[in-house]
This record gives structure tokens, C-alpha cells and sequence, in this order.
């Protein structure tokens, strides 16, 4: 989930939700959408968002991108989130390393 900036994205008509909601979804997509919708209706429960003058400026200083990275995370939030994905991937290798490995030839 990227960090949110401050704009008008999810203010008003721009965010539609479906009516009709799926138990084995809501550990997910579900979560996802409680904290957007968490984050709007309180941003201070949630993440204020980052700055789009900010992000102007860090695409400014940074480009043109000799090496661009695959991926670019913007704002505290998106770095603290891909650093928990890739915990819980790491702990998820280590956990299942035998088994992974016992189906090679």
C-alpha cells in the first residue's frame, strides 16, 4: 500500500466502493479499505500524507534517473510497509527453506 499525499483523491465522488463485501477478503482488500476509509474520514488516526510539493521536489533533485529503481517509494509509510513485506517474506523463506528445497532434483 503506497504512502498517501495530500490531494483531493479520495475526497467526495473519486472513491466508489462496491456495496457488497466478502468474508474471505476481509483480512486483505478488506483491511485496505478500512484504513482509507479510516484515513480519510480521521486523517490523524491514519497518515496525514505525504507532500506533493515534497514529492515535486524529490523527483526534481533526483532526475533525470541515470539508474531509476525498480520501484520508488515515496514518504515514511511506503518505506516502513516494504520493510514489513519484506520481514514477513524473509521470516517466510527461513520457516519453509526445507521444504522448499526438497522438491529439487
Amino acid at each position: 500500500m503506497p504512502a498517501f499525499f495530500r490531494s483531493e483523491f479520495l475526497e467526495g465522488n473519486s472513491l466508489l466502493q462496491s456495496e457488497v463485501r466478502i468474508d474471505e477478503y476481509n483480512a486483505t482488500v478488506g483491511a485496505a479499505r478500512d484504513y482509507v476509509a479510516m484515513s480519510v474520514s480521521n486523517p490523524s488516526k491514519g497518515q496525514a500524507g505525504c507532500s506533493l510539493d515534497k514529492l515535486a521536489e524529490a523527483l526534481h533533485h533526483g532526475g533525470p534517473f541515470d539508474n531509476p529503481p525498480f520501484r520508488l517509494l515515496l514518504g515514511r509509510a511506503a518505506l516502513r510497509r516494504v520493510a514489513e513485506k519484506h520481514a514477513n517474506v524473509d521470516a517466510d523463506v527461513e520457516s519453509w527453506r526445507a521444504v522448499s528445497e526438497m522438491v529439487d532434483s
